[in-house]
């Protein structure tokens, strides 16, 4: 994650002093590592909703009714 995220800031830097252009491999290189990074929060994001929804599931499965 580290490094997806400094390779956008680098990415964005170089678009933004081309003067923010709307095409060409200057902003197909901004526009990669930028989707890029994004999707690496999506999916971490999810990995973490899954963890904890596997631990909740895993902490009812060993819960006692009885002590309740």
């Amino acid at each position: 994650m580290t490094e997806l995220k400094r390779l956008a800031i680098v990415s964005a830097n170089i678009w933004k002093e081309a003067g923010k252009p709307k095409s060409g491999p200057i902003f197909s290189n901004y526009n990669k590592d930028k989707l890029r990074f994004k999707q690496a929060i999506r999916k971490e994001r999810e990995r973490e909703t899954e963890v904890f929804t596997n631990d909740l599931h895993d902490a009812l499965l060993r819960k006692s009714s009885k002590d309740f």
